[in-house]
């Protein structure tokens, strides 16, 4: 069953664009939808899993905004999912972006979003 998923994991990133998002939570339901909708008893404990993170809800409660997405944890993402290039680039701003507590810093972070995604 765990190949399936890897196998889902290496595809779905061909259908689901990390530029077309302004929040990775919104990104990351949409990938963890597009393998459910594949696999039917896929959880988001076998996702955390595929992902590389511990097996609990940790996924979960990234895409419920309970808890931040760290820069490891983006890496993690990317490498396991196949992202490349510009994709990574926008992924790995966007988790800085969504991070950055500073009014400054989030202008900075955003006009490279837009920069990377043009």
């Amino acid at each position: 069953m765990k190949d399936d998923h890897k196998s889902l994991l290496k595809e779905v990133c061909q259908n689901i664009k990390p530029s077309l998002y302004l929040e990775y939570a919104a990104f990351l339901e949409d990938v963890f939808q597009w393998i459910k909708a594949r696999s039917k008893n896929y959880s988001y404990i076998l996702f955390a899993d595929d992902l590389g993170f511990s097996k609990t809800n940790v996924v979960h409660l990234m895409i419920r905004g309970k808890r931040r997405l760290s820069p490891k944890g983006v890496t993690r993402i990317t490498e396991t999912l196949h992202i490349r290039g510009a994709e990574r680039m926008y992924l790995e701003t966007l988790v800085k972006y969504q991070n950055a507590r500073l009014s400054s810093d989030r202008e900075s972070l955003f006009s490279r979003l837009m920069e990377i995604k043009s």
